[in-house]
């Protein structure tokens, strides 16, 4: 297995998530996730900005804010020659730890309606599509909301 670490965004690494981003969640779109709303969110105490490395590199990431009832994952992006190595399973259990510290024990997220492998994702760890947000990436372009509780013991993962 790849070795890679899980950690708060540095700063400098928004500019690397804004980018994998682009690239891997948001082709075809206007970009939401820019170097300057990364970076917003990294400095906020109501958002968490995580970061995987390799060696001193960043290969994906995960932005999460605190709202009033539940923590909402805004982004979940992993370079695709990273992909199928386990760090987005790493992901979500800092993610999902983040919550629960935070006193949240719900996470709500959306994936465009088409992304077939992003759905199967999250539905392999329990995470059940709530709802259809028409429109909610701009015309023709719907997202499924997806929702987890976490019970207190969920963190614990492997």
């Amino acid at each position: 297995m790849a070795s890679f670490d899980i950690q708060n965004a540095r700063k400098g690494d928004a500019a690397i998530l804004a980018r994998l981003s682009r690239r891997l969640v948001e082709a075809g779109l206007t970009p939401a996730w820019t170097e300057a709303r990364i970076e917003r969110c990294r400095s906020r105490e109501d958002s968490r900005v995580l970061v995987a490395r390799a060696g001193a590199g960043v290969i994906g990431g995960a932005i999460l804010d605190f709202e009033d009832n539940a923590a909402h994952l805004g982004l979940l992006v992993i370079d695709g020659v990273w992909q199928r190595r386990g760090m987005g399973l790493q992901l979500i259990t800092a993610v999902e730890a983040a919550a629960l510290a935070a006193g949240l024990p719900r996470i709500v997220l959306e994936v465009r309606s088409g992304n077939t492998g992003g759905r199967a994702f999250y539905a392999a760890l329990g995470y059940q599509e709530v709802d259809v947000v028409a429109r909610y990436y701009g015309p023709g372009e719907d997202a499924i909301r997806l929702r987890i509780d976490l019970p207190a013991g969920r963190i614990s993962r492997s």
